[in-house]
């Protein structure tokens, strides 16, 4: 019975942390799930067959020294694991104190969540105390509910309906025996699912007053964000140096967080991604990228491939916001059609620049062929020194040695130039155990190299990180490589009519590797984990589903180029993705349903107090006892039929002889009590009084008795 009740505590142990940890990975941009869901299994597991602490606590430390490897990879093990480890907390910790970073480190917070996780488990499977589990799930929860943009009302309704079945197990007795227990787990479990389900509907006649409140503190929040107050908070939580996300021309000085912006900037009406390239980059100066000192302009058409016979080409129009003044454009262009402009490319940066006019808006037409990378030809070319080509082989005096010697050592061997770029693409996406953040990224320290500060110091960053970084080892391998600046492929709408387009942001601002190849040109490659290159990605991925993972869990860069369509079921939506509401007068409302939640937490608590109600007996009787007119040996046997049913065949004595072998230590207490009865009983009725402490010390007795069961049951 015991291990079967473990087992129950731990299914409902694993229905109130799986959605916490479905909405705490991908905000904290941990992309793949799996690991946690099996260290929340494990944990279950190893709480419900090792209960004994000190066996449950080495096993479970291990748990989590193996999930916390598995998100943060390291060749190091043992005590250099550890030391590094602490050393690279401290500074993430000293960073966010010192102003440094406006977010918590990401190491700091997944080790607090795993232990809590951990310590949840025990109290809730071995010793029957569901509280701490349910108030961290809840409060976690509803920060973010209130807080934010996202709705988890049906994960908060979730946890609080499996909140009170644990409660309701929790008091269940293994005294009565297994058919009683099942009998009460039933009516528990109905109990839970309907009063959740009275919650949730109770609360939805809440809406209309729910949504003037909300609209009105939307349009104050929109104020104070227009007077610029959110924007100087992130400014100064950050040490100054916050920058928003989208496409800018100065490269100079990289690093630091950047903030997500999702203002629109144009629209590309295309069922296939594309990467979308605006400008390159060739000269690294060891703390960014600059223009080279001459620029030449080149009419644009000219500079198009040229396509052959057979070549299949596909029109693609490009709608601009009025505020976005570039030109973007992709791969396996062959024309552009411009409608009232004259265009010109912009050389070596390869920029397209309208010589007319500098204002944003309007939409032009790209034509492409369906290009497809030769890979097996890639694969035959051998590295040369290539003629015209030096500059993109140039790295500053100063990167220090251990950059060298890092790419000298990725592409060792007699291989191929093409296997050499994807050792060093794999390096960086996954091998070298580098981690993806927008907002935990450092700034460079002066002095240091922007490479090797991320590739040997911080280890983590974005796209600008990754890209340089590829770019840079590319070099020092002696193969030709550039910084292309742009945006990924945006998010895969389907528009009113039916056409699918995508919708491109300043989130989906990004930069990537291109590499030269004889006899093909500059190739692009993808070394930012958690995106991927549509032009020369060779995993196999359904392009309408979600591949590997699920693109609007990474709140990065926006959508890669395996984008979500709209109708997208993940926990924590897209900011593209439409989570509002409208009234009446078309005005758009928040979805945070403020209603819903307090009337959630109300069934919560009545709830509650009914699974507890025999806590509150002991409160109950001792107020009764001190009411005139309310008979206080009857007051008693109603407090102590809670534990044991009087039956009518019974005899006072015969009935706490039970109750008195149940607390063998009061038997003293409850005979005095039996024997005052009696002779009250048969006393004349104006001496039929009894000492009021005899009640208190068997209200006492019943406290114990309570204790005693709890205990059993754990």
């Amino acid at each position: 019975m015991k291990f079967v009740k473990r087992l129950l505590m731990a299914v409902g142990f694993v229905g109130i942390f799986y959605p916490v940890l479905q909405v705490y990975m991908p905000l904290s941009e941990f992309t793949d799930l799996t690991g946690s869901f099996y260290y929340l299994i494990g944990t279950a597991v190893l709480a419900v067959l090792l209960p004994y602490w000190f066996v449950w606590i080495p096993i479970q430390i291990g748990f989590m020294i193996t999930c916390y490897r598995y998100y943060f990879p390291s060749n190091l093990t043992g005590i250099r694991w550890l030391g590094s480890e602490f050393s690279q907390i401290n500074a993430s910790l000293e960073q966010f104190i010192n102003g440094g970073s406006s977010v918590f480190p990401t190491n700091v917070s997944f080790i607090l969540i795993v232990v809590l996780i951990a310590l949840s488990a025990y109290l809730l499977i071995v010793w029957s105390r569901p509280t701490v589990g349910i108030l961290v799930a809840l409060i976690y929860l509803m920060i973010l509910q209130v807080f934010t943009k996202y709705d988890y009302f049906m994960m908060v309704v979730q946890i609080l309906g499996i909140g009170l079945v644990l409660y309701g197990l929790s008091n269940i007795s293994l005294k009565v025996g297994w058919k009683r227990a099942l009998v009460s787990f039933v009516v528990v479990l109905g109990y839970g699912y309907g009063l959740t389900w009275l919650a949730v509907k109770a609360t939805e006649q809440l809406v209309p007053q729910q949504q003037w409140v909300e609209q009105r503190a939307k349009n104050v929040n929109r104020r104070l964000d227009e007077a610029g107050l959110f924007d100087f908070v992130d400014y100064y939580n950050s040490g100054g140096q916050l920058k928003r996300m989208g496409y800018g021309e100065d490269d100079s000085v990289l690093g630091g967080p950047v903030q997500q912006n999702f203002d629109p900037v144009f629209s590309a009406y295309d069922d296939a991604p594309h990467y979308w390239r605006i400008s390159t980059r060739t000269v690294y100066t060891g703390v960014g990228w600059e223009f080279p000192e001459t620029l030449t302009a080149f009419p644009a058409g000219p500079s198009f491939i040229k396509p052959e016979e057979d070549d299949e080409t596909v029109d693609v129009v490009i709608e601009r916001e009025d505020n976005f003044t570039y030109f973007p454009y992709t791969y396996g262009l062959v024309d552009a059609t411009f409608a009232e402009m004259n265009f010109e490319l912009i050389q070596p940066t390869e920029q397209l620049r309208n010589t007319d006019a500098e204002g944003g808006g309007g939409s032009y037409t790209l034509t492409l062929i369906d290009q497809e990378i030769d890979f097996a030809g890639l694969n035959t070319v051998g590295i040369e020194s290539p003629i015209g080509l030096e500059e993109y082989l140039d790295v500053p005096e100063g990167v220090p040695q251990r950059v060298w010697d890092l790419a000298a050592e990725l592409t060792a061997g007699d291989g191929t130039m093409y296997e050499k770029v994807r050792a060093l693409e794999q390096y960086l996406r996954s091998d070298g155990g580098f981690r993806y953040s927008l907002r935990e990224t450092s700034a460079v320290p002066d002095g240091f190299d922007y490479v090797d500060h991320f590739l040997f110091e911080s280890r983590i960053g974005y796209c600008d990180n990754f890209s340089t970084a590829m770019v840079i080892l590319a070099r020092m391998s002696g193969i030709p490589a550039r910084w292309a600046k742009g945006f990924n492929s945006g998010t895969a709408t389907i528009g009113d009519d039916g056409e699918t387009y995508y919708a491109v942001t300043n989130a989906n601002a990004h930069s990537w590797p291109e590499i030269f190849f004889p006899g093909e040109g500059w190739i692009p490659f993808e070394p930012t984990p958690a995106f991927r290159q549509p032009l020369t990605d060779t995993e196999q991925v359904d392009e309408t589903s979600d591949g590997d993972f699920d693109e609007a869990l990474v709140p990065v860069e926006s959508a890669t180029s395996e984008s979500d369509m709209v109708e997208n079921e993940s926990s924590v939506p897209s900011e593209s993705q439409e989570i509002a509401d409208v009234d009446d007068d078309g005005n758009e409302v928040s979805g945070r349903n403020w209603s819903r939640i307090v009337g959630a937490l109300v069934a919560f608590a009545v709830g509650i107090l009914f699974v507890w109600r025999r806590k509150w007996y002991p409160l109950i009787a001792t107020w009764l006892l001190g009411v005139p007119f309310i008979d206080s040996h009857r007051t008693i046997l109603w407090l102590f039929a809670q534990v044991l049913p009087f039956e009518r065949s019974q005899t006072l004595r015969q009935y706490f002889e039970e109750i008195a072998d149940m607390v063998p230590m009061h038997r003293k207490t409850i005979v005095r009590y039996v024997t005052a009865n009696e002779e009250s009983l048969y006393a004349p009725v104006d001496e039929r009084v009894i000492d009021a402490s005899i009640y208190t010390d068997m209200i006492t007795v019943y406290r114990d008795i309570q204790i005693s069961q709890e205990k059993s049951s754990f």
